[in-house]
């Protein structure tokens, strides 16, 4: 695992150039507890096993992914530390030792080393640059001396606890309106409910920690709110008190969904499965997070128990249209929320707001939020009450 190098460009010009190590996950962008600020967008950074996760994109080391919004040109790149060669016995040089030591405590060995470069005057000094130079992975960038900010790891950064790092397995469903063009956000927003309740809960809880129906409550809010770890941690308290309520479980599931805990997120379906067998929202999760797991040959008959359960249910064409986009069918999955759209009428209002979260949140649908087939045909279906060109 390296560390994530970041540019970032306004009209041309250099005003960020760092590395940042990703320890659990990082955010950049317009936040206001940012590791890197820049203005146009909100990034959160996951690592994820040996790659980083963001937006849905996957960085594996030497990988590198650009983005821009007006004039701020964004650059992000997988590096991978460097690991000089061990000495083998019989060849150690002492004055190579003494010189990598000397430059790398003075915590300017790469500025250090390309002074050398510019003046070289022969002689061992330039022979020991040459010798570290080729050990570099491409060499010795001379855009890193232009670097104005040193990075270290902040405990405090909005990360993901690190109890639970091994239960991310996903990207994290987020916005990503800075890199579609399109409102998506403002549209899903558009339907959500404002909370009443919740402040009130919250207050009160300090005085009834205990009390499941404030926990309920502000669960709630919090996933409504895509508080997505408040949710998890609350609904994970009401299930501890009491597994026998499935809005608890499902809860619980979908709040792991929405965090990328997948493996987490299908242990919580099969608990709810085996109270609620039927329960339609549990089987048409399941199959997406099977086919998020790649586990395709278990989804196929986990849509079809899906379809016992409710052969009609228009939100089945989520469920069925979110496993074409993992697979890079785009055209059926548009051909799915197609159908889902125009069926939105059957649905109650909760799983409504459930269907624009999805498509504007869900990161297996991110490269169809880019898709000018997915805006023409929410445009077909709702008209000027469809998400809109963000600029």
């Amino acid at each position: 695992m390296g560390e994530l190098h970041v540019t970032v460009s306004y009209h041309g010009a250099v005003i960020e150039d760092c590395f940042v190590p990703v320890r659990g996950a990082v955010r950049l962008g317009e936040s206001d507890d940012a590791l890197v600020g820049f203005p146009g967008a909100d990034l959160t950074v996951y690592r994820v096993g040996d790659h980083y996760e963001l937006n849905g994109e996957r960085l594996g080391p030497g990988e590198r992914t650009d983005f821009v919004s007006g004039a701020v040109l964004v650059q992000l790149e997988h590096v991978e530390r460097l690991r000089l060669p061990r000495v083998v016995r019989g060849h150690f040089d002492a004055r190579f030792l003494l010189i990598a030591m000397a430059v790398t405590a003075s915590g300017m060995w790469l500025d250090t080393l390309t002074s050398v470069a510019e003046h070289p005057a022969g002689g061992f000094i330039a022979e020991q640059y040459d010798r570290v130079r080729s050990e570099l992975p491409g060499g010795v960038d001379d855009r890193r001396t232009r670097r104005t900010t040193s990075v270290q790891p902040n405990a405090e950064l909005y990360m993901l606890p690190p109890t639970r790092d091994h239960l991310v397995d996903g990207p994290p469903a987020r916005q990503d309106d800075s890199l579609t063009g399109f409102s998506y956000y403002p549209w899903y927003r558009s339907v959500v409910p404002s909370s009443r309740d919740s402040n009130s809960a919250r207050t009160r809880l300090s005085a009834h920690p205990d009390d499941a129906t404030l926990h309920a409550v502000i669960a709630r809010d919090a996933y409504q709110t895509e508080k997505w770890e408040g949710a998890h941690h609350h609904y994970q308290w009401l299930t501890k008190e009491d597994e026998a309520t499935p809005g608890w479980l499902l809860g619980l599931a979908l709040s792991r969904k929405r965090l990328g805990m997948h493996r987490a997120e299908l242990d919580t379906y099969e608990r709810l499965l085996l109270q609620d067998p039927d329960n339609f929202l549990a089987l048409g999760n399941r199959a997406v997070s099977l086919a998020r797991q790649d586990r395709w040959s278990e989804v196929p008959g986990a849509l079809s128990r899906m379809y016992r359960a409710a052969p009609d249910h228009p939100y089945a064409h989520v469920f069925e249209g979110t496993c074409a986009a993992l697979q890079g069918r785009e055209d059926e999955a548009i051909a799915h929320l197609e159908i889902a759209v125009s069926e939105r009428g059957l649905m109650s209002d909760d799983m409504q707001i459930e269907l624009r979260r999805d498509i504007a949140l869900d990161p297996a649908l991110g490269p169809l939020r880019a898709d000018p087939r997915l805006r023409a045909m929410l445009s077909r279906q709702l008209g000027a009450a469809g998400p809109r060109p963000s600029y």
